[in-house]
């Protein structure tokens, strides 16, 4: 199955940063929205490790400290990766009842909607995401919106989706391997050409920085 991307899963890199840098953060106070933050990534990294009772305890006390979305969609997250389809249901619409005009919680329902194959619902998600004009990743929303598409599959709206991903941010490899495969199954081979060395170009620029890197 094609994977979407969760706004949640930007922290994943601090998170398995904290797990290895950061104390754990115990205070278990309402209202402390800086332990809940480090708590959330601690959780998220826990659960990246597949401890999933050290997530589960880093999760509940970060929505504890501060009932933010960010508590709450990383513990729709957990309750997701751990197959409790109610409850991450329940919390990704808690997260959202919290600010129902902001983008990221809306773009993580949508990809749990159309991971569970409610693909209409999880369109309604998407573009609520993107409606917000001061989501910073509405062309992951985008490109999620494509991705659920083609599980229907639509591809005509998958390459509409897509289209206007890559037209936000031109760095979305998944977006345009993507529309090189629909390029080429309507014998436009020119097009798809022009994807693909997209493609390839950010797949090796990405190889080349972590080569610097280490």
């Amino acid at each position: 199955m094609r994977k979407l991307v969760y706004s949640i899963a930007l922290l994943f890199c601090l998170a398995l940063a904290a797990c290895s840098s950061q104390q754990d953060t115990q205070n278990s106070g309402t209202d402390n929205p800086e332990a809940s933050q480090i708590n959330v990534r601690l959780g998220l990294g826990y659960l990246q490790q597949e401890n999933y009772p050290r997530a589960k305890e880093k999760l509940l006390l970060a929505a504890q400290q501060n009932a933010s979305q960010q508590s709450y969609g990383a513990l729709a997250y957990y309750y997701e990766r751990t197959k409790d389809n109610k409850l991450a249901a329940d919390y990704y619409q808690k997260a959202i009842a919290l600010n129902v005009k902001n983008g990221a919680p809306h773009n993580n329902y949508g990809a749990y909607l159309c991971r569970n194959g409610d693909y209409a619902t999880a369109e309604q998600q998407f573009q609520l995401a993107v409606n917000d004009p001061k989501y910073i990743n509405s062309a992951t929303a985008y490109e999620n919106a494509g991705l659920c598409a083609l599980l229907i599959p639509d591809k005509t709206k998958a390459e509409m989706y897509l289209k206007k991903a890559i037209q936000q941010n031109p760095r979305l490899p998944k977006s345009l391997y993507e529309l090189a495969q629909l390029s080429d199954e309507q014998q436009n081979h020119s097009q798809a050409k022009l994807y693909l060395d997209q493609y390839s170009k950010l797949k090796a620029a990405k190889i080349k920085g972590s080569n610097y890197a280490q």
